[in-house]
């Protein structure tokens, strides 16, 4: 999969958690116990 460029501009907090959210679930293993999908 190739891959996809965002910009998020004057958004504040809820850029920052999706960001976080982004990199969280980008961390985690396919085996992990703490496994969900998607973000809400």
């Amino acid at each position: 999969m190739g891959k996809i460029r965002i910009a998020i501009a004057r958004v504040g907090n809820c850029a920052s958690s999706l960001i976080q959210g982004i990199e969280y679930y980008k961390s985690l293993r396919e085996d992990s116990p703490d496994i969900s999908i998607g973000l809400m």
